[in-house]
């Protein structure tokens, strides 16, 4: 299996209209590279599968994230006149954006230990003369 945008997406319970053209594309790809390089070769396909869909789903929140905090409901000051976004879009934001991370790296750390595989040690033996 290979991920998906639709993937993605569903994982992150939005619609491609709230991304910009192509950014879901290029987010699956440098989770790949990402992915594959910390992990090498030796892992099972589902499993690197779910660490590259679970680290593009939190690249790709994070880059919408930018956007909402700038461009979503917004407090005015009335001393100033300066507007800032709302605390609770900018608070439930980066909770979101923490918990994705944590899922990302918990399933990149899975399939780093399954790639390592088993410790080998070496053995020793002594040769009587």
């Amino acid at each position: 299996m290979t991920v998906t945008k639709q993937a993605v997406l569903k994982c992150l319970n939005m619609e491609e209209h709230e991304f910009q053209t192509d950014t879901i594309d290029l987010h699956i790809q440098s989770a790949t590279v990402y992915v594959r390089t910390l992990v090498g070769g030796n892992v099972s396909a589902s499993l690197f599968d779910e660490a590259v869909m679970r680290y593009a789903a939190y690249l790709a929140y994070l880059s919408y994230a930018d956007h909402a905090i700038n461009d979503l409901p917004v407090q005015i000051d009335e001393r100033t006149g300066e507007m800032r976004p709302a605390q609770s879009v900018v608070n439930r934001t980066i909770e979101a954006l923490d918990q994705l991370r944590a899922a990302a790296m918990a399933a990149i750390e899975l399939a780093v230990r399954e790639g390592a595989g088993p410790k080998k040690m070496p053995v020793f033996r002594t040769k009587q003369v």
